[in-house]
């Protein structure tokens, strides 16, 4: 529902803003990221604001109390608001906060009663950039603070930087770098950064070795060259170094490098709700990685991976109040 600017959105639905990076959709899965919430926000040419609050229950349990159930989303109330400014320059800046909360203790048992308590965790960050016809950067900063769904306190952050040049329309050259931390062995806090709802393929690679919550913390440097040699094909080619950001004990030695990955991928829309896309990825990993990633195995090994996907999309209905 929208009238002059105002809108409110009652029901399940995805949350999707600024990169995606904390709250995005998913094509990656059957079920997709969704969330049983209202939103409410107001836009305009320079200004957007959206709040979102969601709540998640399994089933009532009337002689028993309403313990959470881990089904759906594993928060069990979620609030959320969003601010972007733009202007006509190029220059963009928002801010993202969520306040999570989530029920811990032990659930009922026999004739135990359910022993619980509430915890609440929370995500602030900026997105901050600018772009015009030639350029495009963006800086990104995240801090989490509370107590997660473990009942373990949190402080943790991450980092991000990528630009891109085009040299004409239909062709650019872009890079980046993000860092994860990881986990600071000196701390007794939880310094792992939780991303939260978001599809984890968008970032640090297409094989997704990593999700921003590495022990040893992950460092992705990247740079890709990205073509549209006809109307409608694109042709996207993308170098990663990924380094761990905590030393990693291999053999009597501290080492942090992980690894390399490429990937390839390439988009055509056959009509207007029908894309083709498919790509190829290979990791060349170090003897770090299966230590980083605690499982054993021969990190000289092919590591490969590729897909094929047809997206239909249709618009069935669509109506305006």
């Amino acid at each position: 529902m929208r009238h002059d600017g105002f809108f409110a959105k009652i029901g399940r639905q995805s949350l999707s803003y600024d990169d995606g990076r904390i709250l995005s959709e998913s094509s990656w899965t059957p079920t997709g990221i969704w969330h049983d919430a209202v939103k409410l926000g107001y836009e305009n040419p320079m200004n957007t604001i959206h709040l979102a609050l969601a709540y998640n229950q399994s089933r009532e349990k009337t002689n028993e109390g309403t313990f959470y159930e881990p089904v759906g989303q594993p928060y069990q109330n979620m609030q959320m608001a969003w601010y972007q400014y733009r202007n006509p320059t190029g220059f963009t800046a928002s801010a993202l906060f969520i306040n999570l909360g989530f029920e811990t203790g032990d659930p009922a048992t026999g004739n135990e009663p359910a022993n619980s308590k509430k915890v609440y965790m929370q995500t602030m960050g900026t997105n901050i950039g600018y772009k015009n016809n030639i350029w495009n950067v963006m800086g990104t900063f995240y801090y989490q603070t509370g107590t997660n769904s473990n009942d373990e306190k949190v402080n943790a952050y991450m980092l991000a930087l990528r630009g891109r040049y085009a040299f004409k329309p239909q062709l650019f050259l872009y890079g980046g770098t993000e860092l994860h931390p990881g986990q600071d062995p000196d701390s007794e806090k939880v310094t792992r950064m939780d991303l939260l709802y978001r599809s984890n393929h968008s970032f640090m690679g297409s094989m997704d070795y990593f999700r921003g919550y590495d022990y040893y913390g992950v460092w992705d440097k990247y740079i890709g060259l990205n073509w549209n040699p006809w109307k409608k094909l694109g042709l996207d080619l993308r170098y990663h170094h990924f380094s761990s950001q905590q030393p990693i004990d291999v053999d009597g030695t501290n080492k942090k490098v992980l690894g390399s990955e490429i990937d390839f991928t390439f988009t055509y829309p056959i009509r207007k709700h029908i894309m083709l896309e498919g790509g190829y990825s290979f990791m060349l990993a170090t003897d770090a990685m299966p230590i980083a990633k605690d499982r054993p195995g021969n990190p000289d090994s092919w590591q490969d991976w590729a897909y094929v996907s047809l997206t239909i999309n249709p618009t069935i209905f669509k109506s305006r109040f």
